[in-house]
């Protein structure tokens, strides 16, 4: 029994432990390796990352330079720089995720339009064209999920819409929402800020009550120039030009499975 016990302690105690070490080293490699081999596989685009990064003592996942790719394989539709998601490894155990931290930096898209078609349609044909998974016989329980430190920094949005040839782009967009689980009621303080690339910004704080549906948005808009809308605006009036800058707070509130309850007011 106690030379069982010594070669468990002495020898294959220390192989186990030199064997997960390399893998805990190896895997941040192979994982990027097979986004950039496989990532085809589950949205029909090319994908790409430059690295992805795993601290294990706190458990910290980052992941440098994502980029997926236009149906033609060449532009880009949707990029970030970094994102970093901050794990508690324990609950795991219990099948729970409890994020600490989410941001992510310098995300880009570009969404087009052309009548009612848009630029991301393939991906979702795909993704729905991919055989269903037989449902289990036994209901699983609810996944379980917390997650805190919600942010966004320095995202660029392209919008381009070919049914009347303009683009509006947004810069330095800003997003935050201090935390969301599973079983919250109530969604607190989700803010997002952006500029927009002909001038001015938009600001709003929102709460939303998920049992019932009440929503409350406090929108703040400084210098807007309202000639960015002119393309749109002369679809349904008779106007040759569009101009000027709008300023001014408003209040949004209601609930979204009652439509008529829609209150808005404000000054401008």
């Amino acid at each position: 029994m106690k030379k069982a016990i010594k070669i468990f302690l002495f020898i294959i105690l220390p192989v186990v432990l030199v064997l997960l070490l390399i893998i805990l080293i190896a895997l941040p490699s192979r994982l990027t390796k097979y986004v950039n081999e496989h990532g085809i596989e589950y949205s029909g685009r090319k994908t790409s990352v430059r690295e992805i990064k795993i601290n294990y003592f706190p458990t910290t996942v980052s992941i440098l330079d994502f980029k997926l790719l236009e149906a033609d394989g060449k532009s880009i539709f949707v990029s970030f720089d970094t994102l970093q998601i901050n794990i508690s490894p324990i609950p795991l155990i219990s099948s729970q995720l409890i994020v600490e931290k989410f941001h992510i930096v310098k995300p880009f898209a570009n969404i087009v339009r052309k009548d009612s078609l848009y630029n991301f349609d393939d991906i979702i044909a795909f993704i729905n064209s991919k055989p269903k998974e037989t449902p289990s016989e036994k209901p699983s329980a609810p996944f379980q999920y917390i997650l805190k430190n919600i942010s966004m920094d320095q995202g660029k949005l392209v919008f381009t819409d070919k049914s009347v040839d303009h683009t509006t782009t947004l810069n330095d967009l800003k997003f935050s929402i201090p935390s969301l689980s599973f079983n919250q009621e109530e969604v607190k303080d989700a803010g997002i800020k952006l500029h927009f690339e002909n001038g001015g910004t938009l600001e709003a704080k929102s709460n939303y009550n998920q049992s019932n549906g009440a929503y409350k948005v406090d929108l703040s808009l400084d210098k807007l120039d309202i000639g960015t809308f002119f393309p749109y605006a002369k679809s349904y009036l008779k106007i040759s030009t569009l101009g000027g800058l709008l300023k001014g707070d408003f209040h949004l509130s209601g609930k979204a499975s009652s439509p008529d309850s829609i209150l808005f007011r404000g000054q401008a």
